[in-house]
């Protein structure tokens, strides 16, 4: 099994905290930096840090920019930043801020989309898994 970590980002944000996430010690948000930093998209990745920046400091971007993927009822939202030909798949995850989970292109949407549910669900139950061995570790301490 994977496994997961935040890795902060400097994207000079002060309202809510941005990350990517790494798996086995890589995130694929920077590997698609380093892997297509000579090409013509590096325009493309800023404006997409830009999109993620702005809703950070709360701003609203218009559906052609930032739109939403999950429903209300999901306690972590899923959301897609739009730039040109590429697109950044983020969670919203209660007290850890926006999670930069992979990058792609529009073409490709569909698997991408659903490369980050599966991501999703396996950090969600890692993170559930921590938490409940926490939990565990806490009622077998010896009371003082």
């Amino acid at each position: 099994m994977p496994t997961f970590a935040l890795e902060r980002l400097d994207l000079m944000c002060r309202t809510v905290e941005v990350s990517a996430l790494m798996i086995d010690g890589k995130s694929e948000y920077q590997q698609f930096w380093a892997d297509h930093r000579k090409d013509n998209f590096t325009g493309m990745l800023h404006k997409l840090e830009t999109r993620l920046r702005e809703v950070a400091e709360l701003k609203r971007l218009p559906k052609a920019k930032w739109r939403k993927l999950t429903p209300e009822t999901q306690g972590v939202a899923e959301f897609e930043a739009k730039a040109d030909d590429l697109r950044m798949y983020c969670l919203k995850i209660p007290n850890k801020g926006y999670v930069i989970v992979t990058v792609g292109f529009k073409g490709e949407q569909n698997k991408d989309i659903a490369r980050m549910r599966s991501i999703k669900t396996r950090y969600l139950q890692e993170l559930s898994d921590i938490e409940v061995a926490e939990n565990k570790s806490k009622r077998n301490l010896p009371k003082s």
